[in-house]
């Protein structure tokens, strides 16, 4: 499932905004480091929330609810920092580039919605195949907010 390279890409997006504000001088001012730090919470958090949720998904046991439950309660905390992210605030000169963020931020909820919605909907009985079909779904949607996050970063890279 793609939430994993999803957040890896915000965690790049940080990486790389932060050397292109450091080598054109664009990190000088509070409310830019403020941002750039944000940023840096925000993909610290979906780190964490990530490789535990990865974790989970290996170990479920449709058998087990509480398995289940755990990657369920794991995506809804996904959704949570995702919303962070689409609700920072940007410095003037970096507005287009949190607007492609947030966008990115927009489409990686509707990914984990179909994430959510679908083991919510499994169980042992369930039909695998339809399973993994919804889960491609939701990779589907994960590329498409991975692609604006890029569109973000590109942006920060012509600003320098």
């Amino acid at each position: 499932m793609n939430f994993k390279k999803f957040a890896k890409a915000l965690s790049v997006a940080v990486i790389a905004l932060t050397l292109v504000f450091a080598l054109a001088g664009c990190g000088d001012t509070k409310a830019t480091l403020d941002y750039v730090n944000s940023l840096k919470e925000v993909t610290e958090s979906a780190q964490t929330v990530n490789t535990n949720l990865y974790t989970q998904i290996q170990a479920i046991d449709l058998e087990d609810e509480s398995t289940k439950q755990a990657v369920i309660d794991s995506i809804t905390e996904l959704e949570g920092i995702y919303k962070k992210f689409a609700e920072l605030k940007a410095p003037k000169k970096l507005a287009e580039v949190q607007e492609s963020f947030k966008a990115g931020s927009e489409k990686g909820l509707e990914g984990l919605a179909m994430y959510k919605e679908t083991f919510q909907g499994m169980t042992a009985d369930s039909d695998m195949t339809q399973v993994q079909e919804s889960l491609l779904e939701g990779d589907e949607i994960m590329t498409e907010a991975q692609k604006l996050i890029q569109e973000g970063l590109d942006k920060a890279e012509k600003l320098s």
